[in-house]
């Protein structure tokens, strides 16, 4: 099957977004698949790899509208302009060769240019909704009324919908008026941890949390008060760790760096973290972002066989999956010392944190194992291009 990436979000072996296209793109190579990435010049590129990557320049007409209209109320008339230019750019890849399907990204200008390209060609289209861009909208009342109209246009036009999470399509399919299918994040190859049986339970607990901090700063900050009352302490790994303030100061966290190679931030668990975290902002102003929006590190932390704690609302992503294997997660649904207090208690018990391993371990084979996840991919595409 030949697929082709048309999108600002590239398969690159990063983090987020990219990472996940990237990890099913390599499982698309090792099944034989035709791959190609058109995007544009200032998205991301993955060097070394087999497929080909079309980078469509910013001419300096492209540059020009950006410049002339990229301002209140004129915003999306900029949009429309770049997005068409790139299309222009695009199309020319299509007098060579056509896919039989464009995978596309819930984007900024390439996501019309796929749709324009798809349904002139009649080539199925398939978009991946990692994050909802209506949701980050935010400019004056004209753009957002013309956005979201073209939005809504986009996702009903196309062949196959693949939402993050199983709010994000309830939320769309009331938005959008169709249904999507649920594609949770593609996470990595599972890493067996060295046994904790024999560990002293008296030892320090370290808690790793791996991701952004920008939606779960309050809730680290209370877990971190928490875990310095019991001295304990809480390691992370963050591109967004910030410079300064409570973050830098804080007695319990420890900033360790990003790691953009998995093998190494896998060496660095298996030495010195016990307990993987997972925190959701509690803002009922961010109600809509963490109902549609899933965490990708949780279930990358599935495969590293630890106990994982997440401390989100109920109606986030990620407390919605952990509600559903009550066995299996640690969850708390509030900020509530004494619960959190509890929860760090029980896991400092080896035993317990084993036992609990055993089954985050069990559950990412059975349910949320990388090549089921790919699988579940191959099998939405390949029936949609069978039936164009």
């Amino acid at each position: 099957m030949k697929i082709w990436l048309i999108g600002s979000i590239t398969p690159v072996n990063d983090v987020a977004g990219p990472l996940i296209i990237y990890r099913h793109f390599k499982y698309f190579e090792e099944n034989g698949h035709q791959l190609k990435v058109i995007t544009h010049q200032y998205a991301g590129y993955q060097e070394g790899e087999k497929w080909e990557t079309i980078k469509l320049s910013h001419t300096k007409a492209i540059k020009f509208f950006r410049r002339i209209f990229f301002r209140k109320h004129l915003r999306w008339i900029g949009e429309e302009i770049v997005s068409y230019l790139l299309y222009l750019k695009a199309k020319n890849e299509f007098k060579i060769d056509h896919p039989d399907v464009i995978l596309t990204t819930w984007s900024d200008y390439l996501l019309p240019c796929a749709y324009r390209l798809s349904k002139k060609h009649k080539i199925p289209l398939v978009i991946f909704c990692h994050d909802d861009l209506e949701n980050q909208i935010s400019s004056d009342f004209i753009n957002n009324f013309i956005k979201r109209k073209r939005l809504k246009q986009f996702y009903q036009f196309a062949n196959a919908r693949l939402c993050v999470a199983t709010g994000m399509n309830e939320e769309f399919q009331k938005r959008y008026g169709v249904w999507g299918d649920v594609l949770y994040p593609i996470g990595g190859s599972i890493f067996t941890k060295a046994s904790i049986n024999n560990e002293n339970a008296e030892k320090k607990i370290t808690f790793g949390y791996f991701g952004s901090i920008s939606n779960g700063a309050l809730p680290l900050l209370f877990l971190a008060d928490c875990l310095l009352e019991l001295n304990a302490e809480l390691h992370i790994s963050s591109t967004g760790f910030p410079k300064d303030g409570p973050f830098t100061e804080h007695k319990a966290i420890k900033n360790i760096g990003f790691f953009k190679e998995r093998r190494n931030l896998i060496n660095y668990i298996d030495e010195t973290i016990d307990v993987c975290m997972v925190a959701q902002s509690f803002d009922v102003t961010d109600k809509v972002f963490l109902e549609t929006n899933f965490p990708s590190k949780l279930i990358d932390m599935m495969g590293f066989n630890l106990p994982i704690l997440i401390l989100a609302p109920e109606y986030g992503s990620s407390a919605r999956l952990a509600k559903s294997y009550p066995e299996v997660f640690n969850y708390i649904n509030k900020l509530d010392k004494e619960l959190v207090k509890a929860s760090v208690t029980i896991l400092q018990n080896p035993t317990y944190r084993l036992e609990k391993s055993l089954k985050v371990t069990e559950l990412y084979k059975k349910t949320f194992d990388p090549l089921i996840i790919h699988n579940q991919l191959e099998t939405i595409l390949t029936k949609i291009a069978n039936n164009a």
